[in-house]
């Protein structure tokens, strides 16, 4: 969200009409009906920790994947065909 989407809205309190803000999108007018921070806090904080969990998986990942060195022995190969 543009910067002054989110600061109009943390700053309302439920019942208020914001005043008209201009963004890259257009023009805005927010009331904010209710505030339930504390009910979605929770999973806001899971999702947040699984985005980051992830992020630092794929980079584990592939800094394995660089460092790996794969070396094929074709003459071994050839001897495991079949009998």
């Amino acid at each position: 969200m543009p910067e002054e989407i989110d600061a109009a809205i943390f700053s309302q309190q439920p019942g208020e009409i914001g005043p008209v803000i201009s963004s890259p999108f257009g023009y805005h007018i927010f009331k904010i009906i209710e505030k339930r921070w504390n009910d979605i806090r929770g999973q806001v904080l899971i999702d947040l920790r699984k985005q980051k969990e992830e992020q630092e998986y794929a980079l584990w990942l592939g800094a394995l994947r660089s460092k790996a060195v794969i070396k094929i022995n074709r003459d071994l190969l050839k001897d495991t065909g079949p009998r």
